[in-house]
């Protein structure tokens, strides 16, 4: 029953995030629609929890919102979760804290790997398309708005949550 309960749970915190994330893309005026909801929570959920659990539930997140993507499958889904796995062994390993600067870097990174393998993902299947090129004005424009708004919103509630909740605290003896 534990684990039902903790399944569904998941799955309700999934639909919700996917929601949130098209509701900033959506409804919110440009260049906060970049903000990035799913990584911001993912990274949030391994500094907290500090679980493999985070990155499933990265790739179940990014399974949903490749259903409905016009891109071939697997230009999302693939980098985001090359881009998480890194973040995650970044963090297990080098950024061993949980303060918001430490938030920042490990989101600002990750972001970085899925948009330079996403990008790189992009150009190796649209080649094949005849007069293919690429605008990189328009490209790195919203990315640079992606990576700075999402950074800064993961590190803004990396900070409340440490005044909140012991878990987010910066030592982990704490714990």
């Amino acid at each position: 029953m534990k684990f039902i309960i903790f399944f569904l749970k998941w799955i309700l915190a999934a639909i919700a995030l996917i929601f949130a994330h098209y509701a900033i893309s959506y409804l919110l005026p440009w260049p906060l629609n970049n903000i990035n909801i799913i990584f911001s929570a993912v990274i949030i959920s391994i500094i907290g929890w500090e679980s493999g659990a985070s990155i499933w539930l990265a790739v179940l997140l990014h399974f949903f919102i490749e259903l409905y993507s016009i891109s071939a499958f697997g230009l999302i889904l693939l980098p985001s979760a090359i881009g998480i796995i890194f973040a995650y062994w970044l963090y297990i390993f080098i950024f061993t804290n949980r303060s918001w600067t430490s938030a920042i870097a490990l989101v600002a990174i990750a972001i970085t790997v899925y948009r330079i393998l996403h990008t790189g993902a992009f150009i190796m299947v649209e080649n094949f398309n005849k007069g293919f090129n690429i605008d990189w004005h328009a490209l790195l424009i919203p990315y640079f708005w992606e990576l700075s708004f999402t950074s800064a919103l993961t590190g803004l509630m990396v900070f409340i949550f440490s005044k909140i909740w012991k878990r987010f605290n910066i030592d982990k003896a704490v714990l």
